[in-house]
C-alpha cells in the first residue's frame, strides 16, 4: 500500500477485534510518528503507549461516554510541551506550533496504522485533568490527543466528502476556477462532458434536418399547384 493508498483507505474505527497487536507494528508506528515534520525540528512531542486493559478502560470513563474505546488493545496519548515552542517562537509558538507539530505526528501514526493493516481513531474529547493525572502527566506537559488502535471489528461507511471544487481557491481566497476537473487532470469529467456536447449536437443537427425536409415538402407541394395551373 503506498501513501495515497493509504490516505484513501483511512477510516475511522471505533470497534476492535479481542485481538493485541503485535509489538513490532506498535514500534513501527510510533517510529512514523517522530518522523513527522516540527517546527524548527524541535520534535518536541510525547507520546504515552497503552495497553494495559485496566488503564484503557478507565480513559474510556474520561471520554466524554465514549465507552467504545474499552475494546482497543492500545491506545497512544500523544502529549505536547508549550512552553519550549514558546520559548523559541512565543506567543505563536506556544498557542499554533505545538498543536500542528502534535497534528502531524497523529496523521503519520494514522497513515502507518492503515498501512499495518489496523484500525485507528483520533479522539480529541476527553477530560485532560483526569488522563493527566492517571499517567502522572506533568503540568507543563499537555495531553492533547488520545489514538485507539486495533483490528478492526466493523466496517466503516463511506465518509461524505465535500466537493474538492468548494474546498479549493487559487491564487486568492474565494477565486475558483470554472473547470477544475481540467486543473486537477480528471479528464473523465471532461470526455463526459464532451460526449454531452456531441449528443446535443446530433440532435440539433437532426432537428435542422427535419425542419429542411418539411421546407421541401411544401416547396414541392407549391410547385405541384403551380402545374396544375
Amino acid at each position: 500500500m503506498n501513501t495515497l493508498e493509504a490516505i484513501n483507505a483511512r477510516r475511522s474505527v471505533r470497534k476492535y477485534l479481542d485481538k493485541p497487536v503485535e509489538f513490532e507494528k506498535l514500534t513501527t508506528i510510533m517510529d512514523a510518528a517522530i518522523k513527522a515534520p516540527s517546527a524548527g525540528n524541535l520534535q518536541d512531542w510525547k507520546f504515552i503507549l497503552v495497553t494495559d486493559r485496566q488503564l484503557i478502560k478507565q480513559v474510556a470513563s474520561y471520554s466524554i461516554e465514549q465507552y467504545w474505546i474499552q475494546t482497543a488493545p492500545a491506545l497512544i496519548i500523544v502529549c505536547a510541551v508549550p512552553e519550549k515552542h514558546e520559548m523559541y517562537y512565543g506567543l505563536r509558538g506556544k498557542r499554533l506550533y505545538n498543536i500542528q507539530d502534535c497534528a502531524a505526528a497523529i496523521e503519520n501514526i494514522l497513515l502507518a496504522s492503515t498501512e499495518l493493516g489496523l484500525g485507528s481513531c483520533w479522539i480529541g474529547a476527553f477530560e485532560e485533568e483526569k488522563i493527566r493525572a492517571l499517567f502522572a502527566i506533568p503540568a507543563d506537559v499537555r495531553p492533547q490527543a488520545i489514538i485507539s488502535l486495533g483490528y478492526s471489528d466493523e466496517v466503516p461507511k463511506e465518509r461524505a466528502l465535500v466537493p474538492i471544487e468548494n474546498m479549493i481557491f487559487f491564487n486568492r481566497y474565494n477565486t475558483k476556477v470554472e473547470k477544475l476537473h481540467i486543473v486537477l487532470r480528471d479528464y473523465a469529467v471532461e470526455w463526459q462532458n464532451q460526449g454531452e456536447n456531441f449528443k446535443h449536437a446530433i440532435k440539433r443537427h437532426l432537428g435542422f434536418k427535419r425542419v429542411g425536409e418539411e421546407f421541401h415538402k411544401i416547396k414541392n407541394k407549391i410547385r405541384d399547384k403551380l402545374k396544375k395551373k
